[in-house]
């Protein structure tokens, strides 16, 4: 991981051919099952600038990607994760002011900037979209959270590409 997050700013031509690349994916499929199914490659890749792989990424973004020992522990908790939890956050700006509300699995909850900021992943954020996240705004009304956890698929493939996975039996 420090080979890859060492690469220079403007990246390699091709990072999927690139050697430090090449031997990362490797590494991943000795230590990993399931890292040789179809779109495994793809999906590294998305991981890796979703963790800021400094290589590729925008002046406007510098500074908000992670150390590569911390993307390295990242990405492995990510392997070896059995389960995903979604937080669905709904703006409730042109709805009337509701007190606190909690119904099955949603709620109705104001939150600080502070907290909306540990919630979206500001430094995530800026990696994809380099503009300023606007929490103090966004602290001003209400939101409909919804909380969802997954458990993932263990066949071949499924954490890839679900939908291409069919049991035909």
């Amino acid at each position: 991981m420090t080979e890859i997050w060492g690469l220079n700013a403007s990246g390699p031509d091709n990072l999927l051919a690139d050697q430090a690349y090449l031997r990362l994916r490797d590494a991943c499929g000795e230590l990993h099952p399931h890292t040789r199914a179809l779109g495994f490659y793809s999906a590294l890749t998305t991981a890796l600038r979703a963790l800021g792989l400094p290589c590729g990424m925008s002046k406007d973004s510098a500074g908000s990607f992670m150390q590569a020992e911390d993307a390295a522990g990242t990405l492995y908790a990510a392997f070896r994760a059995t389960h995903s939890r979604k937080l669905h956050l709904i703006p409730m700006d042109l709805a009337a002011d509701f007190p606190p509300l909690t119904f099955g699995g949603a709620r109705l909850e104001r939150f600080s900037a502070a907290k909306l900021r540990e919630l979206i992943d500001e430094r995530g954020l800026k990696r994809a979209y380099p503009t300023s996240f606007r929490a103090e705004q966004f602290a001003e009304f209400q939101w409909l959270v919804l909380e969802e956890v997954a458990e993932f698929e263990q066949k071949d493939g499924a954490r890839v590409l679900p939908e291409l996975v069919i049991d035909f039996s």
